[in-house]
């Protein structure tokens, strides 16, 4: 069953404005919501039909819009539709995100007609489907698309937070509603807008698939006996593309997001031909509204502003940000740039206080000292033994640290020794805090690998080989030698 009341499930910890913004659909969609505690509100909306207008004239819409909520800091976010984008799912044979991002943008223009400069791609990942498999959500959009939506935004003076992509935020938003995200089988939902409409298939909180079909509200509303079949038809296609994509099992509910009292016959129509059971629910029964919201969707289909109204409450929780590469690093940079420059703040800050700290403790001391001063005259004799007693404490110490250091140098040279060197003189020279150690080896190769084994010791600071020389003993050839060694620490009478 549907969820009893969507409004409790709304707990948020601070107060701030929404507004979503959608151009396309053949209309200007405008939502704004409000979010408190354990609140959120839908405190207007907006909708304009776009036939015959130019950019300039959408920009200047958008602005009386904002001219009227006198909001300019809110968290404004731009939605596009679905039908304005291409998505394919993919599975991608790595689960590293770096791979995944790598290869995305790789395979990204073999799914569309365009070439890679001329789209803009993100994606979603939707989990690992098979042994180091990761399934993939891509969405595709043409540069074209963005740029003049970007254009007219910009000419309204507002700052676009994030770009949307409307089948995520629906998919989280309806499935937040109808408490869908349980569920163990996917669910479709269709919804109208103007000149389009939207079948989505959501499964486990997230829309799995989403096509687009060009019969919206105004060609129902137009010739609804001639455009109903061909509408079923275009829901059958996307069920047979779906199935084709075998991207999960066959929805066992649609949902048909209208008023109820708004084409009565079409939820037993649907029932009848697509064969999976179709209710008709409205989901602003799940909302609260105010007053001249209500009004306005007793005269329209609330259904034209689900996108809005899903991006508004979803934004902040979903992946997909359609903004151009360069604008994303663009912001990135000036991200990092304000960090820098509040860190340089809180850095003076920190130094000014450390400052005050410092100068007060100066002060302090000062009078301190003078006191002390005062007292030096009777404590002096004992200060003197004090301090007597230290230089003792630190000569056992140095003593204690330094012992036990020949021993350790011994077992440096042992530990780089081979079976095949005798050594017979180890001379220390106490001055130079250096060694010299004197040997037979069999080979050459072998005196050179332990002089350049005992470079590589920590405790060593300089390794040189003196001198080597050859000779036979008992008809087999050895090799004299003598090796220089510099220590790094400087020893004292117990080395």
């Amino acid at each position: 069953m549907l969820g009893d009341n969507f409004k409790d499930a709304f707990i948020l910890g601070e107060s701030k404005d929404a507004i979503s913004i959608q151009i396309g659909g053949g209309g200007l969609r405008i939502a704004h919501i409000k979010q408190k505690r354990f609140h959120r509100e839908v405190l207007d909306i907006y909708g304009y039909d776009l036939g015959g207008l130019t950019d300039d004239d959408v920009a200047e819409k958008i602005k009386i819009f904002f001219k009227d909520t006198k909001l300019r800091n809110s968290n404004i976010v731009l939605v596009i539709p679905t039908h304005l984008a291409i998505t394919k799912n993919i599975e991608i044979p790595s689960q590293d995100p770096k791979e995944i991002a790598d290869i995305m943008n790789l395979q990204a223009a073999r799914h569309t007609p365009y070439a890679r400069e001329e789209i803009i791609i993100d994606y979603k990942i939707m989990g690992v489907y098979r042994a180091n498999y990761t399934k993939v959500l891509l969405v595709i959009v043409t540069r074209e698309v963005i740029r003049r939506q970007m254009n007219i935004i910009n000419k309204t003076a507002i700052e676009i937070k994030k770009i949307c992509f409307a089948q995520e935020t629906t998919g989280r938003f309806i499935s937040e509603v109808f408490k869908l995200s349980n569920d163990d089988f996917p669910t479709g939902f269709l919804y109208l807008d103007s000149s389009f409409s939207y079948f989505n298939i959501v499964f486990g909180g997230n829309s799995v698939f989403a096509r687009s079909i060009p019969i919206g509200n105004r060609h129902l509303e137009e010739d609804y006996t001639r455009y109903v079949t061909q509408f079923v038809e275009e829901i059958k296609k996307s069920l047979d593309v779906y199935r084709s994509e075998d991207i999960e099992a066959v929805p066992q509910r649609i949902l048909l997001l209208m008023p109820t009292t708004k084409y009565k016959g079409l939820t037993p129509f649907l029932n009848n031909t697509i064969g999976i059971t179709t209710e008709s629910v409205s989901f602003i029964d799940y909302l609260v509204l105010r007053e001249k919201v209500k009004k306005m969707f007793s005269t329209v289909n609330p259904s034209l502003f689900l996108d809005v109204i899903a991006s508004s409450f979803e934004n902040k929780n979903t992946e997909i940000n359609l903004f151009p590469e360069e604008i994303k690093l663009k912001r990135a940079f000036e991200e990092r740039s304000r960090q820098i420059i509040w860190m340089g703040f809180f850095s003076f800050s920190i130094i000014v206080v450390i400052f005050i700290l410092v100068a007060s403790k100066i002060v302090f001391r000062s009078i301190y000292l003078d006191k002390l001063k005062e007292r030096s005259q009777v404590i002096h004799k004992e200060a003197n033994a004090l301090e007597s007693k230290f230089r003792t404490t630190q000569l056992i110490k140095r003593f204690l640290i330094q012992r036990g250091y020949s021993l350790e140098i011994i077992y440096r040279i042992y530990k780089n020794l081979s079976p095949a060197i005798t050594i017979s003189d180890i001379r220390f020279t106490r001055e130079t805090s250096s060694l010299s150690i004197k040997g037979t080896a069999d080979s050459m190769t072998t005196i050179y690998s332990f002089v350049e084994d005992l470079s590589k010791d920590d405790l060593f600071k300089e390794v040189k080989m003196r001198y080597t020389s050859k000779r036979k003993e008992e008809d087999k050839e050895v090799a004299d030698f003598e090796v220089g060694i510099k220590l790094k620490m400087t020893t004292q009478s117990n080395v």
